[in-house]
């Protein structure tokens, strides 16, 4: 059975950077597409010379549209943000435990061992952690 995490903000800073990195792509992704979908349809009535009934219309349907993109947009920039975090979850959760192992090994505790999730990235970086470390534990029981 796979352990869960208990913090979901492990190391802040990465993971936020991670998260406003993805908000930023997402939002420039969506400005260009708003932006494009708007002027060309724009152009296009333009371009037609409809009647004034029909371009009211359109135009009205459009600015629905428009508030309509507008919440999307904010629905996906929260999901990127809660995606973000997730995912940067794999990275920054073993690069905190790897810290904390460094640190124990540091100060004399050479028996610390860390136990990484199926899919956390770093996990061969792990194994040779605690290959050292008992390889240490043995050195030093040696001496």
């Amino acid at each position: 059975m796979e352990e869960r995490r208990k913090k979901l903000m492990v190391d802040r800073g990465l993971q936020i950077r991670y998260s406003l990195l993805m908000v930023i792509i997402l939002l420039v992704f969506s400005v260009l597409t708003g932006f494009t979908l708007y002027y060309s349809i724009k152009f296009g009535l333009l371009a037609a010379q409809l009647g004034s009934y029909a371009e009211e219309k359109i135009i009205l349907a459009f600015s629905r549209l428009r508030v309509l993109f507008v919440i999307e947009s904010i629905v996906f920039i929260l999901l990127a943000i809660i995606v973000g975090i997730r995912f940067s979850l794999r990275i920054a959760g073993p690069s905190y435990h790897l810290k904390e192992g460094l640190r124990e090994i540091a100060g004399g505790n050479y028996a610390i061992r860390l136990k990484f999730r199926k899919r956390d990235e770093l996990k061969e970086v792990a194994e040779e952690f605690n290959r050292m470390a008992q390889i240490l534990g043995e050195k030093t029981k040696q001496s």
